[in-house]
C-alpha cells in the first residue's frame, strides 16, 4: 500500500456491521471490492497497514464504544495481500 494510490483498505457497512474491504481502481471512477473480513459478529474499523513483506493488516474489532475512555475493543492481524 506505501506508495500505491490505487489500493484503499476501508470499512463499509454489511448488514449493520462494518466489514474491512480491499478497493482496487481499476479506471478514474471505478473500482473493485475484496472482502478482507466476513460474517463478523463485531464492527471491524481502523486499519493499518504495515509496510513489510507479509503484508500485515491490523484492524480493531470493536465490541462496544461509548467514549474514548470507555470502550472494548481488541487489536487483529490479518495477512492479506496488499499488491
Amino acid at each position: 500500500m506505501k506508495g500505491d494510490v490505487d489500493i484503499i483498505v476501508g470499512s463499509k457497512d454489511v448488514d449493520n456491521v462494518l466489514e474491512l474491504f480491499k478497493l482496487t481502481r481499476v479506471a478514474a471512477n471505478n473500482f473493485t471490492s475484496v472482502a478482507i473480513t466476513e460474517n463478523s459478529i463485531y464492527d471491524n474499523w481502523r486499519p493499518i497497514s504495515v509496510d513489510n513483506t507479509a503484508n500485515n493488516l491490523f484492524y480493531l474489532s470493536k465490541q462496544s464504544y461509548a467514549d474514548y475512555d470507555d470502550y472494548n475493543q481488541s487489536l487483529k492481524m490479518a495477512t492479506v495481500s496488499l499488491t
